[in-house]
């Protein structure tokens, strides 16, 4: 009962924490109050179909690395497959946010394939550089080197 509530308290300060220094970004960065522009520009059926679009691959890719690892952790421990396991619980964590950057990528991508998106894009972008599609991919491929191997180590660690 105590690591859980370790737990808990590690997982609450770390989200207050990482809460409040991208608040602090968003404030003071310019290239943060550019793309807040940005999205204030985009038209909403443009925005209510890139969350839609977002949403499903993080769904997808979470269920693959999921189902994945949770295979490879039955394999080697097939004794401790209880629901309450938790290597399960890293393992579901882990996979949530490891699958945030790739599908967020992919929702970029497909936003430059489908025309009509890329066009309301583009026009929202417009006399933002900060904005435009190499640079917020370009963040997103940082933050996903920074996310990814944490998430990694996480899901080597509830397989194991």
């Amino acid at each position: 009962m105590a690591h859980v509530i370790s737990l808990g308290l590690i997982i609450t300060f770390v989200t207050i924490s990482v809460s409040a220094l991208l608040r602090w970004i968003r404030t003071k960065s310019p290239a943060a109050r550019e793309r807040a522009r940005f999205k204030s520009a985009l038209p909403l059926w443009v925005k209510y179909i890139e969350m839609m679009v977002w949403v499903a691959f993080w769904v997808a890719i979470f269920f693959v690395i999921f189902f994945g690892s949770l295979s490879m952790h039955h394999s080697l421990r097939p004794i401790t497959t209880k629901p309450g396991s938790p290597a399960i619980g890293l393992i579901c964590f882990a996979s949530l946010f490891a699958g945030m950057v790739p599908a967020m990528l992919s929702a970029n991508l497909l936003s430059w394939l489908i025309l009509p998106l890329r066009r309301a894009n583009l026009l929202a972008m417009e006399g933002l550089p900060a904005a435009s599609f190499a640079e917020m991919n370009r963040g997103l491929i940082k933050f996903g080197l920074v996310l990814e191997p944490l998430c990694l180590a996480a899901l080597v660690l509830g397989i194991w």
